[in-house]
């Protein structure tokens, strides 16, 4: 990091969040989806702050690239990263997978919501597109034929439930219930970490809360029994099926033979989630991420005893508040 760190600040548009976001969620996440634009031309966008911010970090990614997949991959590739497209609907056709399918990668759609996302998500239903490798984030207020198409294509989902629910995007509800009755599991997503809360315990519990209260709402004044989610399925989103939804799903997310040794250690005897019972429920409930003592990635230890391992945080700081200087003063008005 450090031997970057003058190129970032003096960059014209400083980039030292990218890094700054990924060490966030090395401290309790370790797991993300890093979208960074780039252009064919080697000289442009990720030369500018080196490496992918997982190389440098030691941090496990799946690295979005709409042009140049195949030479970061050349350069920069690591059992850290795996690679994926991302585009926005208008981009997502039959030229994108197909360039997709040869590279080998997987393709993220953003910003997949209502009637407009519905309609191309029949459209690439009928032109064969849809399935496992084709994830789609957010998904809010889609149709039930769009939901159809999703489900029987095996489409991965990935949800934003802060996001969805704290900017209000489409029906600001997240489909967690839709996914779940097409038979996907999805997978969740921070978003935007520069306006919402960067760890997963905030997810998890944001996600159980809105299920639990819209499964009562719809029985409400009735006999019927709710149908709410459980701590064991917010956990299996934030951990298996993210993974999955990120194309990690061979290589972490479980504590599964021949998978990677990515681990979070999580103290269950302080003061805010003391004292340990029910493991799952204390995790997703009782804890956030002042309780994660110990991450490892791959195998290597890259916090211990609450602390980030072999980062310079003082210099970190400067290096932000650089950033923030740079950006105040650079559209000071605007």
């Amino acid at each position: 990091m450090a031997e970057h760190s003058k190129e970032i600040v003096s960059a014209p548009a400083p980039l030292v969040g990218i890094p700054t976001t990924a060490l966030e969620a090395l401290a309790a996440l370790y797991d993300n989806h890093d979208v960074v634009e780039t252009s064919p031309a080697p000289d442009h966008r990720l030369p500018l702050y080196g490496p992918p911010p997982c190389v440098r970090t030691g941090w496990r990614s799946a690295l979005p690239e709409p042009g140049d997949v195949a030479r970061l991959r050349k350069e920069y590739g690591s059992d850290l990263l795996s690679f994926r497209i991302a585009g926005p609907e208008r981009e997502f056709g039959p030229a994108l997978a197909a360039a997709a399918r040869e590279l080998g990668v997987g393709v993220s759609v953003d910003a997949v919501f209502g009637e407009a996302s519905s309609q191309a998500i029949l459209e690439w239903e009928r032109q064969g597109l849809l399935g496992p490798d084709l994830t789609l984030i957010h998904s809010t207020g889609l149709t039930r034929q769009a939901w159809r198409a999703i489900g029987e294509s095996g489409t991965t989902i990935a949800l934003a439930p802060t996001s969805d629910a704290q900017i209000g995007l489409e029906s600001a509800i997240p489909a967690v219930d839709e996914a779940l009755a097409v038979g996907v599991r999805p997978g969740l997503s921070i978003d935007v970490e520069v306006a919402l809360a960067s760890d997963m315990f905030t997810q998890m519990r944001a996600l159980h809360a809105i299920q639990r209260m819209r499964a009562v709402n719809a029985v409400y004044g009735t006999d019927a029994e709710p149908q709410r989610i459980s701590t064991v399925d917010v956990l299996d989103f934030a951990t298996v099926q993210g993974a999955r939804t990120n194309g990690l799903g061979g290589v972490t997310g479980s504590l599964t033979p021949g998978k990677q040794a990515d681990l979070l250690v999580v103290r269950a005897e302080d003061i805010n989630n003391m004292p340990l019972n029910d493991a799952v429920g204390t995790l997703v409930l009782g804890s956030d991420a002042r309780n994660v003592d110990t991450v490892f990635i791959a195998g290597q230890v890259r916090k211990w005893d609450g602390r980030l391992l072999d980062v310079d945080l003082a210099a970190l700081r400067d290096e932000v508040a650089a950033s923030r200087d740079h950006i105040l003063t650079t559209h000071a008005g605007a």
